[in-house]
């Protein structure tokens, strides 16, 4: 091999390294994340044209009703979305000894489109984070956290990134002072700003 058969290896190399690490996110767009607290109307219209990626809970109670119920889920936005992640990653699942609906989900709910897991090493990432904000030590990161920890750990991260609906409120086994602690810590030092009130 030539020096610039190797030079044009390694370049293809790069190019192909950086374009997985873009994690499905559009490099050229702002980043709108919707949680699962009220959007206020004055906001109608700011939370994107489009659902690039719906995030759903694919283990124990919620991943069951979020497969199976009808009600469960915002049709429009389950038939518009182009990508998924998946909020537990199998070893994560494992770990907890959480039932896993993935392969139903993947049938039901995806349809054929891309998807994967956000990382594990997200999850604990988020984990440790939390811990140091005095979430209890069997809590778990709710998504709207590990959504935000996958897309920081992302080359997106420059990106400005708009919160609706982040309430920090809930299913009682997240820490949620803890999270929204993390979050306004967030908002001092980077791209991170909040639509919605707290």
């Amino acid at each position: 091999m030539t020096a610039q058969q190797r030079l044009v290896t390694a370049r293809e190399l790069v190019q192909g390294a950086i374009q997985a690490a873009k994690d499905d996110l559009d490099m050229r767009q702002r980043i709108a994340v919707v949680g699962n607290g009220t959007v206020h109307p004055r906001h109608d219209g700011q939370t994107g044209r489009r659902t690039d990626i719906l995030v759903l809970n694919n283990t124990g109670g919620g991943g069951k009703h979020i497969t199976y119920a009808s009600d469960a889920i915002n049709l429009q936005a389950l038939a518009s979305a182009r990508k998924f992640w998946l909020v537990t990653a199998p070893q994560i699942a494992s770990a907890r000894g959480d039932e896993d609906f993935t392969d139903a989900m993947i049938e039901r709910r995806v349809s054929g489109r891309p998807w994967r897991y956000i990382r594990a090493r997200n999850y604990w990432s988020a984990k440790d984070a939390l811990d140091t904000y005095g979430a209890a030590v069997d809590s778990r990161p709710s998504s709207g956290v590990l959504v935000l920890f996958q897309i920081m750990n992302s080359p997106s991260f420059w990106r400005p990134i708009t919160l609706f609906g982040f309430s920090h409120e809930g299913w009682e086994g997240h820490a949620w002072d803890a999270e929204r602690a993390l979050v306004d810590d967030w908002r001092g030092w980077c791209a991170l700003t909040r639509a919605t009130p707290r």
